[in-house]
């Protein structure tokens, strides 16, 4: 009878721990800092309404999602490139995408949370900018004619 034996290698710095293995589930933060994260769009009237990047469990960044304006509503595209075809037609691959429904599902919350909370944000500057200036300056309003 032939026996086998292996022998694993030393343990390095990314060979999995034992303590980690003995989790049963490890659970990804993902973030998006609205302010730091979120690149609105130049463009009023195109369907990309916000470049975003993301932060996996603090240590691994993914750049360039989009923030994007469908006809079924909001919806967040993955980083892709465009490539021509045999045929000379324009294509688009995404570089980095996520493998599972909940994974995406996920990625889709985080960062639409986070665009519509820069833009509450700048609504309210906006309201508050508006009102200040209205104090400050006695702009008339739009309701009054002016004299």
């Amino acid at each position: 009878m032939l026996r086998l034996s292996w022998i694993p290698p030393p343990p390095t710095k990314f060979s999995p721990q034992p303590h980690l293995a003995a989790k049963e589930e490890h659970i990804m933060k993902i973030s998006c800092n609205p302010e730091k994260d979120i690149k609105l769009s130049n463009n009023p009237n195109g369907s990309r309404l916000a470049t975003v990047s993301i932060t996996l469990d603090n240590s691994f960044v993914v750049r360039g999602l989009s923030v994007m304006n469908g006809s079924k509503g909001i919806f967040v595209n993955m980083p892709n490139v465009s490539y021509t075809d045999q045929n000379g037609d324009k294509k688009y691959v995404d570089t980095a995408f996520p493998t599972t429904k909940e994974m995406r599902d996920e990625i889709s919350n985080v960062v639409i949370g986070a665009y519509s909370t820069l833009m509450k944000q700048l609504r309210a500057n906006a309201n508050s900018n508006t009102a200040d200036n209205t104090q400050d300056f006695n702009a008339p309003s739009f309701d009054e004619p002016e004299r």
